[in-house]
């Protein structure tokens, strides 16, 4: 639908002149604008929400492993990295999938 609207915009500018050419770009501009603040807050919270959920399950897991009489070993240092290297992996996931979000709204996908 919006591609349509600038679509007959653009051919209306270029055919009678009557529709100056830069509207059609403005009103590109102003949903691509739109649509990127979303996606990036969106990612933002994501990657906020993310981090929150690390510090939980690291702290979980020391927890865990204090219990077990383990608070100083390497088994919690390798559990803690594996921990902290899942998240890291959601988090790159996420940074892509936000990279093809925002080429796919420069196209209003």
């Amino acid at each position: 639908m919006i591609w349509f609207a600038i679509f007959v915009l653009v051919v209306i500018s270029l055919l009678t002149g009557k529709v100056p050419f830069w509207i059609p770009l403005v009103l590109w501009l102003v949903f691509v604008l739109v649509r990127a603040k979303e996606k990036i807050g969106n990612h933002l919270d994501v990657e906020n929400r993310s981090k929150r959920d690390e510090k939980m399950q690291l702290k979980q897991k020391a927890e865990e492993m204090a219990e077990r009489g383990l608070a100083y070993g390497g088994l919690r240092v390798q559990e803690e990295n594996k921990i902290k290297e899942d998240f890291e992996f959601e988090r790159r996931k996420e940074k892509r999938k936000l990279w093809v979000d925002l080429v796919d709204i420069l196209f209003l996908k």
